[in-house]
Order: structure tokens, then C-alpha cells, then sequence
């Protein structure tokens, strides 16, 4: 499964999914985002405004209050799982925060 295919269960446990794309054009990039029905948020960075301070092929868990509550380090071609940014978000919500 892929990512997209969690953002139901995202949503369910309080959370949104958002992704950055830093491979080409504004343009280029909502043509991408259309193309592949993503169901969520995919915004450009093809100037590396944002990328330039985390990883690139990092996914993150970000609180309601701006602070990383958990990262993965991936690779290009072996990403988190859908199920375990699920577990770490319950985790977080079971805490409380």
C-alpha cells in the first residue's frame, strides 16, 4: 500500500497528510498531483525553500503546535509505511498530545 492510501485513517485519528515536491514547476507539479489523484495536499518547493532544512525523502509527524513528534529517514525507493506513521499518530493521541 502507499501512503495515499491512509489518508482516510489519517484524517480518522486528527491528522492531515502533506507532501512537498521539489522535482520541477509549480505547473509541473499540479500536473503530477492531478495525474496521480493524490487526495491530499502536494505543494512545490522547486526552489528548496523548504527542503534545504529537513530531508528530502524524510516523512514526518508534526503536532498541531509545530513540533516534529516522530521522523523517518527513508530512501528514495523504501519509504515508511502507511502503518507505522498510523501506530506512531495513535501513540501520540493515546499520550495526549
Amino acid at each position: 500500500m502507499q501512503l495515499r492510501d491512509y489518508v482516510d485513517d489519517f484524517r480518522a485519528a486528527g491528522a492531515e497528510m502533506v507532501a512537498l515536491h521539489c522535482e520541477g514547476s509549480v505547473e509541473g507539479t499540479e500536473k503530477f498531483a492531478r495525474r496521480r489523484h493524490l487526495g491530499f495536499p502536494l505543494g512545490n518547493d522547486d526552489e528548496l525553500n523548504v527542503v534545504s532544512h529537513y530531508s528530502v525523502t524524510s516523512t514526518y509527524l508534526i503536532g498541531p503546535d509545530g513540533v516534529i513528534r516522530a521522523r523517518w529517514l527513508d530512501r528514495v525507493h523504501d519509504r515508511v509505511s502507511g502503518a507505522s506513521i498510523l501506530a506512531a499518530l495513535n501513540d501520540l493521541n493515546a499520550e495526549g498530545r
